[in-house]
C-alpha cells in the first residue's frame, strides 16, 4: 500500500495517495513515518481544518511533542494567512517546554524556525542559525540561497561531492545561479547533482538526463518518473530554468508536488508563481 501511495505521491495524485496511506496505516498502526506521510497527504487534499482540530486535541496530552506542534503550524498555513495563530502556537510551545533546561530549548527554536520559515520570514530564520556545527552551517546557507545570497552561502556549505544529504541545495544553486544570470556556477552545481542522479535507480537516472536534455521533458514523462515529492519538484524547477518554454507545461506541476514546508519549499512556489 505505501509503495503505490509513494507513486501516487510522486505523481501529485494526492487524493489517491491519502486513500492507499490511509489503508497502509490501517495495517501497521501507528508506524510514524505512514502517519506522516498521510498528514501531508491530507493538507494537500484540502483536509487542513481537520487537521488542525486533530493535532490540537493530541496536543492537550503531549504538550511538548516537536513533531506534532510542526504540524499544527503546517495544517493552520495550509489554510490561508494564519500568521497570528502560528505565531500563538509557538509561545504555547515554548510554556509547555520552559523547565525542560536545554531539550526544551532545542525544540522551542525548532518549532519557532519552522513556523518562521513557513510564514516566509527567511530572514528571521538566518539570524537563529548562528552556531558552527555542520548542521546548522547547512540550514543556514539554506535561508541564505532563498535569500538570493549565494556567494556567502556557498562557503558555509562543504566542498560538493557525491553526499547525496547536499543533493537538494546543489539544484537549488544550480537554478539561483542561472536566475542571477551566472551560467558558469549553474552548471558547475547541476554537474554535481547529475553525478548523484545518475548513480540512483532507473528513476533517478531519467531525472539525471533531464538536467543535461537538449530539450525539457513533457508533462506525462514527467508525471511518470517516481522520486520524493520534494525532490522532484526542484528537478522540474531546474528544468524550467534550463528550458523556460517549458514553463506552462511543467510550473502547475511542481506546485502541486511542493507541499511539505520545509525547505526549498518557498524557493519553489516562488520559481513557479504565476507572472504577475
Amino acid at each position: 500500500m505505501y509503495g503505490l501511495a509513494y507513486d501516487r505521491m510522486a505523481a501529485g495524485d494526492w487524493p489517491a495517495a491519502r486513500t492507499l496511506l490511509a489503508r497502509a496505516l490501517a495495517l501497521k498502526k501507528q508506524d510514524g513515518n505512514y502517519e506522516a506521510a498521510l498528514a501531508v497527504a491530507r493538507l494537500a487534499t484540502g483536509e487542513g481544518t481537520e487537521v488542525e482540530r486533530e493535532t490540537r486535541d493530541l496536543l492537550t496530552h503531549d504538550r511538548t511533542n516537536l513533531l506534532l506542534t510542526a504540524r499544527l503550524v503546517d495544517a493552520l498555513a495550509a489554510q490561508g494567512d494564519r500568521r497570528p495563530e502560528i505565531l500563538q502556537v509557538c509561545n504555547s510551545f515554548n510554556d509547555a517546554n520552559a523547565k525542560r533546561d536545554d531539550e526544551g530549548k532545542a525544540a522551542t527554536a525548532s518549532v519557532r524556525r519552522h513556523a518562521l520559515y513557513v510564514l516566509g520570514d527567511l530572514a528571521a530564520v538566518e539570524k537563529m542559525l548562528a552556531g558552527n556545527s555542520p548542521a546548522e552551517k547547512i540550514a543556514r546557507a539554506d535561508e541564505l540561497i532563498e535569500q538570493g545570497h549565494l556567494a556567502e552561502a556557498v562557503k558555509l556549505l562543504p566542498a560538493p561531492d557525491n553526499d547525496e544529504n547536499l543533493l537538494v541545495e546543489e539544484l537549488v544553486l544550480a537554478v539561483a545561479w542561472r536566475k542571477a544570470g551566472n551560467d558558469v556556477e549553474a552548471n558547475h552545481w547541476a554537474s554535481f547533482a547529475r553525478k548523484i542522479l545518475a548513480a540512483g535507480n532507473e528513476d533517478y537516472v531519467q531525472a539525471a538526463a533531464w538536467l543535461g536534455e537538449s530539450a525539457a521533458p513533457n508533462a506525462i514523462t514527467a508525471q511518470d518518473v517516481a522520486l520524493p515529492p520534494r525532490l522532484k519538484a526542484i528537478i522540474l524547477v531546474a528544468v524550467i530554468a534550463r528550458h523556460p518554454e517549458s514553463r506552462a507545461e511543467l510550473a502547475p506541476r511542481t506546485r502541486r508536488l511542493n507541499v511539505e514546508r520545509v525547505f526549498p519549499f518557498q524557493f519553489v512556489q516562488s520559481a513557479t508563481a504565476a507572472a504577475p
